[in-house]
C-alpha cells in the first residue's frame, strides 16, 4: 500500500541493432549478437514508491565484451557498459549451452548498481544488485542463428525487464566471419 509504480515504455523497434562479436584466444569469432537492447530497472526509492529506468545496450564501440569460447558445450559472453550520464558499469552476462543437437541460452544474469546516483536517484537501496532467470531461451537447432526482428520481453528477477529487437544470435562458432550462417 501506498506504493506507486511506473511503468517505462517499451522501445520502439529500430532498422538495425548493434553487433557484438566475442572472439576466442586465436581471434575467430564463437558468439554473434546483434540487437537493440533496453533494460527497464524498478528500484524502491526513498519516498517508498516504486520508479523504474530504462537502460539502453549502447552501440558496439562504447561496449566491453568478455567471455569465454570453452568448453565445446558451454560459452558465456558478457557485455558491460556505462548507462548514458551514469557512474557504474551494467553487464549482461548469457551463458550459452550446447545439447542434443539444440543451442540455447540457459542463463541471463544483469548486475547494476543502486549506488549510481545519477542512474538511480534517491534509491532506497545503495549496493550492487543481480537479476538473473535459467532456462531455455533463444533456442534453435545446432549450427543455426536465432532471429527475432520484433519487440520481445524477458523477465529477468522480479525487478528488471530486458527488452529486445532485431535479435540475431548465433554461439559456437569457430571463425573469422562476421555474417550469419545461413545469409
Amino acid at each position: 500500500a501506498g506504493q506507486q509504480t511506473t511503468a517505462a515504455p517499451e522501445p520502439a523497434p529500430t532498422a538495425d541493432g548493434n553487433l557484438y562479436i566475442l572472439r576466442n584466444k586465436q581471434g575467430n569469432n564463437c558468439v554473434l549478437l546483434n540487437v537493440r537492447m533496453d533494460l527497464n530497472i524498478t528500484y524502491l526509492k526513498n519516498d517508498g514508491k516504486n520508479d523504474t529506468r530504462s537502460l539502453l545496450l549502447p552501440d558496439n564501440n562504447t561496449v566491453v565484451v568478455t567471455g569465454s569460447c570453452d568448453p565445446k558445450d558451454q560459452q558465456h559472453m558478457n557485455l558491460s557498459f556505462t548507462p548514458d550520464g551514469g557512474k557504474k558499469d551494467v553487464s549482461i552476462r548469457m551463458n550459452f549451452m550446447e545439447k542434443d543437437q539444440e543451442q540455447y541460452v540457459g542463463d541471463i544474469i544483469i548486475d547494476y548498481d543502486l549506488s549510481d546516483e545519477a542512474i538511480f536517484e534517491d534509491s532506497n537501496l545503495t549496493e550492487p544488485q543481480r537479476a538473473n532467470v535459467s532456462g531455455e531461451f533463444f533456442k534453435v537447432s545446432k549450427s543455426n542463428q536465432y532471429l527475432c526482428k520484433s519487440n520481445s520481453s524477458q523477465e529477468v528477477g522480479d525487478f528488471v525487464k530486458m527488452i529486445t529487437s532485431e535479435l540475431r544470435l548465433q554461439a559456437f562458432r569457430n571463425d573469422t566471419s562476421e555474417d550469419f550462417s545461413g545469409d
